[in-house]
């Protein structure tokens, strides 16, 4: 949390860039080798901002994309009107007979 000397101030680019990165759905990993830092630096820099501004990185991000530090293109896919699943239900068959050749053959 700030003390009282501290002021919240914006993310620096670095800061926005890890943000969009892990919103994207990159991995700490995949951030740090993008970025050029380590996995640990990406780490130290979370735990920052989420002492900053929010307690937990999906509330981190949620703030992020909010107040428009970052932005995370979001997919939809359209279709028309949704067709019903087929039926579950059982039908009923009448019960199989031996057929008249076969009869004929005992």
């Amino acid at each position: 949390m700030l003390t009282t000397n501290q002021q919240q101030r914006n993310p620096t680019a670095q800061e926005r860039a890890i943000l969009s990165a892990l919103a994207s759905g990159s991995s700490r990993r995949e951030t740090a080798t993008h970025t050029g830092l380590t996995v640990r630096a990406i780490a130290t820099i979370l735990e920052r901002l989420r002492d900053r501004h929010a307690p937990t990185l999906p509330a981190l991000i949620a703030l992020a994309v909010k107040l428009e530090w970052i932005s995370v293109p979001i997919w939809t896919m359209q279709t028309e009107t949704p067709t019903p699943p087929p039926s579950r239900r059982r039908t009923c068959t009448p019960p199989r007979t031996a057929s008249k050749a076969l009869l004929d053959q005992m």
